[in-house]
């Protein structure tokens, strides 16, 4: 799932993307100087026994999201041909 802060919607999809499996990355794409802004959320701590969700930073040089997460999908989805890969795109 893509993430550029922490909110309302990113926790819901957060929650939902570790109910269907335990390991969850949230990408971020860095565009210039832009940083992610870090808001209070309960789907930073994971229920116990279960890893939390790992955030990917990607770099775009121009403010392009979609390319650098279509690319990075791609990738984990060549380097993990035996799994589904499912996206999960936070609606705000």
């Amino acid at each position: 799932m893509s993430v550029d802060q922490w909110n309302a919607a990113t926790e819901k999809a957060l929650q939902f993307a570790m109910t269907l499996s335990p390991d969850v990355e949230a990408l971020h794409v860095m565009c210039d100087a832009m940083k992610i802004g870090r808001r209070g959320s309960r789907a930073e701590d994971p229920p116990a026994g279960t890893p939390g969700p790992k955030l990917v930073t990607l770099p775009s040089p121009f403010r392009w999201w979609c390319i650098p997460i279509v690319d990075y999908v791609l990738k984990v989805e060549r380097e993990n041909a035996d799994r589904t890969v499912a996206v999960v795109i936070a609606r705000w």
